[in-house]
């Protein structure tokens, strides 16, 4: 294997960082790796199992590895608080991603006397663009002598998936290309595409009592999935809802 990876990070402020000043961060991630599968390469024999001749023959397998990240985030912090609170903060995020694989099989068959020889690619791909937005704030209180330190906010999220496999077998006798590859009639998606969204919001308050510290929460999450089936995926799943 043979694999390298690069990664940039860059941060811009505008502004008193600990008062409301302007943040921007960068950062791109690429990660690539090219595999000689020596451990799949080499003759098994099914004969013996089966009772006639199977033998198959794997003389080359290799896989070409790629992730691809960029993300972005923009916001403030107010460190002694804004608008009546004693500390704020919000911050706004991107994010896009892409994962690949490809992949190279050459394959030669032996079955009850009649041989053939293919050679077989696969692609993979898995993207996904995700934004969303993070929102925290605290106040400080005295309560009948009580120190409170309350703290809460909210996190929102939303994200597009998609993910898809391709590729193509062929026959090096005939030289005959077919979208059959193992058992898959190509291209097929496990998952359909689809819309995804978060919403989480929290609260706690920090209860000081002497040398005792308490700390009650509650937080409410709600999850929701929208799956956008396409002519890619009701082909190889009919029916599935």
């Amino acid at each position: 294997m043979n694999s390298e990876s690069t990664n940039v990070l860059g941060k811009l402020q505008f502004g008193d960082t600990n008062s409301g000043g302007f943040g921007i961060t960068l950062d791109y991630f690429l990660a690539e790796s090219e595999t000689d599968v020596l451990s799949l390469q080499g003759t098994r024999d099914f004969t013996a199992d089966l009772g006639f001749p199977y033998v198959i023959t794997t003389s080359a397998v290799n896989g070409d590895d790629r992730r691809e990240r960029f993300r972005a985030s923009v916001g403030q912090e107010w460190v002694d608080g804004i608008a009546g609170t004693d500390y704020f903060r919000w911050r706004m995020f991107w994010q896009s991603s892409e994962t690949t694989q490809q992949t190279f099989e050459a394959v030669q068959t032996f079955i009850a006397g009649r041989a053939s020889a293919a050679e077989r690619s696969r692609d993979f791909r898995f993207e996904q663009d995700l934004a969303g937005i993070e929102i925290n704030a605290l106040n400080d209180l005295d309560w009948l002598g009580v120190n409170h330190e309350i703290a809460y906010g909210l996190e929102y999220e939303q994200a597009e998936t998609t993910q898809i496999r391709d590729g193509v077998e062929v026959d090096l006798a005939t030289g005959t290309v077919s979208s059959r590859v193992g058992p898959d009639v190509l291209p097929v998606r496990d998952f359909p595409a689809s819309t995804s969204s978060s919403l989480g919001l929290y609260v706690q308050d920090r209860i000081e009592i002497g040398a005792v510290t308490l700390i009650p929460g509650l937080r409410w999450d709600r999850f929701e999935i929208d799956p956008e089936p396409d002519a890619i995926f009701l082909a190889d799943n009919p029916g599935i809802q």
